[in-house]
């Protein structure tokens, strides 16, 4: 396709705007712990090269960073996180960003995309907030290699069709979650089999030249333990900040060995109890369907030769298999739901469509990193995932049910748009949704408590001794409101692990009520709660680990003397703040005269 000299114009204008907003964002202050990385690993190439570098990254970017050490050193400045090095370390982003601005620019024009569409879809392209936050604002290189496999998969439908393997090679070698698009190229691989063929010969050649240098310095197999191996068991956890269906099920940051389905564990294999396994089923399974479909949709296509057709499907396959890799997997981080704003906005740019999933997947990737980068948003996580969880919802129907699925919500929210006072409907109903919340969360909360309870805070205390702080009473052990899973409450105890905290039971006691928790001021956290009657233990709980639902605890007492509430760190005891929430004695009642 040859691009006119109005569009040339126009192409300039968007990479122009490109490496402005780039730039721009380059001096907002970036993610540190990321940031850091990039440091270490630069001052590690500059003072001994490839030999013994210990970084966890595929090696295509680590010889970018070698490159900065060295440029770095022969003008004698100084390696650290100020913005020269910021802007030398995003240089291949701004480079990426470009490259996605003149392929959604050409996909518009090639497809035949109307003015206003053109401008919507570029804007969004150029403008994103989630390509800008991800990008030049946090200082993270997430956008190279979706933009490297993006484009592998659009060049199998070029003459160049050859080089798709040995591009996607390079995207693996930049980032191994590339791994979401393999259902995807393993259908193009039948689209051009012999061609393909010749491009395992070349995507092994690729192979060695990256890794050229670290077997130079015999090192390779160390590097690729270092970015392959030991990576995948590096976050034990279900979810890592990502809002994604764990969240909703689980919450975030619990342990991967977590048991998720006990009421139905005898009809499951074993495995399939924890959501590490469990969501790696259903990746799979997704994985399949999606590659089945596609194989499908290539059988159609070389029956009624409609290759425009097909390349539409290939990207909205992608983006399925994007969506589903962060929505379903265990050990997600915040960002790696980025890659599926990339193949939406280049779906976007061929179908002329569906551009409702690049807005919604970017606003959620988005956020989802900047509740990390220091807006505390862990009160938006719920909302955020059910968002995550909605799209994939609407992307499931729509691989299923074709484009009508799509249609029809699309077309509910447009014939509710209709209404003539819709946007006071949606004020009324989601401004009040939001007051009731904010009021339910920064209020302090009291118990109704019968007759026959009283607090056990206003027993008399014998000791308290504890590892950090000291003992408050319905405060935070850092003496801020008591708060349990976004609930502020008026009555508790706030301590630290290890503690012990001994008070007197009056003679009657028959029932202790309260509700265990990680106080919100750390969030995550790692201890276990006990509960002793006179030098007996009556109860323990599972580790609590922080942002758990308030759940209120029950405990039959014995009339026994002495009350003893311990909390055990499980694990290291950093930030193990814990509280004893609305702690009620319930005393027996008097017999009737």
């Amino acid at each position: 396709m040859t691009i006119s000299k109005n569009n040339n114009s126009q192409l300039h204008i968007y990479l122009s705007a490109t490496i402005l907003i780039n730039l721009f964002c380059l001096f907002i202050n970036g993610y540190g712990a990321d940031l850091g990385f990039w440091e270490n690993w630069t001052q590690q190439l500059a003072n001994n090269g490839y030999y013994l570098f210990n970084g966890n990254y595929p090696p295509l970017y680590i010889h970018w960073l070698y490159i900065v050490s060295k440029g770095l050193h022969y003008f004698e400045l100084p390696i650290e996180p100020n913005d020269l090095c910021k802007f030398l370390w995003e240089f291949p982003v701004l480079v990426s960003h470009c490259l996605l601005t003149a392929i959604v620019f050409k996909n518009l024009k090639k497809f035949n995309a109307s003015e206003n569409q053109t401008l919507c879809i570029m804007l969004m392209t150029v403008f994103n907030p989630a390509v800008l936050i991800d990008g030049p604002v946090w200082g993270q290189v997430d956008l190279i290699p979706p933009v490297l496999a993006l484009s592998a998969i659009l060049i199998n439908f070029s003459r160049y069709s050859v080089l798709m393997l040995p591009i996607f090679t390079l995207a693996l070698l930049t980032k191994f979650q590339m791994v979401c698009f393999l259902p995807i190229v393993g259908i193009l691989f039948f689209h051009r089999f012999k061609i393909h063929l010749i491009g395992i010969v070349l995507s092994l050649v690729t192979i060695a030249a990256v890794f050229s240098p670290f077997i130079y310095v015999h090192y390779y197999k160390e590097a690729f333990q270092h970015a392959y191996i030991d990576t995948l068991g590096q976050y034990p956890v279900i979810t890592m900040n990502a809002a994604n269906l764990w969240v909703l099920l689980i919450g975030n940051n619990a342990p991967d060995n977590t048991q998720f389905l006990n009421q139905v564990s005898s009809l499951l294999p074993k495995q399939l109890v924890y959501p590490k396994y469990l969501g790696m089923f259903f990746y799979a399974a997704v994985s399949l369907c999606i590659f089945v479909l596609g194989i499908n949709s290539l059988i159609k296509t070389r029956k009624d030769q409609k290759t425009n057709q097909f390349i539409a499907d290939t990207f909205f396959y992608s983006m399925v298999s994007a969506i589903a890799f962060f929505t379903l997997l265990p050990a997600m981080h915040e960002r790696y739901l980025f890659p599926a704003v990339i193949c939406a906005l280049l779906y976007s740019s061929i179908t002329k469509r569906y551009i409702a999933y690049a807005l919604a997947l970017s606003v959620a990737s988005a956020l989802n990193m900047l509740i990390i980068l220091g807006i505390n948003g862990s009160d938006i996580w719920l909302g955020l995932s059910t968002l995550v969880t909605v799209i994939f919802v609407v992307s499931l129907l729509h691989l299923f049910a074709g484009s009508n699925a799509y249609n029809f919500v699309f077309s509910i929210s447009k014939l509710f748009f209709r209404v003539q006072f819709a946007s006071v409907i949606v004020f009324v109903v989601a401004g009040g949704a939001t007051f009731a919340y904010l009021i339910d969360r920064h209020s302090l909360h009291k118990p109704s408590i019968s007759p026959n309870q009283i607090f056990l805070t206003n027993q008399p205390l014998i000791s308290a001794k504890q590892e950090y702080g000291t003992l408050q009473f319905n405060h935070s052990v850092d003496g801020k409101p008591l708060a349990v899973g976004n609930r502020r409450f008026t009555y508790g105890l706030g301590t630290h692990a290890y503690s012990t905290i001994i008070f007197t039971l009056p003679e009657n006691a028959v029932g202790f009520d309260v509700i265990p928790g990680i106080d919100d001021e750390v969030g995550g956290a790692d201890v276990i709660f006990e509960v002793w009657e006179d030098n007996k233990p009556l109860w323990a709980s599972a580790p609590y680990y922080g942002n758990e639902k308030p759940v209120t605890v029950h405990i039959d007492l014995h009339k026994g003397k002495e009350l003893k509430l311990i909390v055990n760190s499980h694990g290291e005891n950093s930030w193990d703040h814990a509280d004893w929430i609305n702690p009620i004695i319930t005393l027996e009642p008097m017999p009737q005269k």
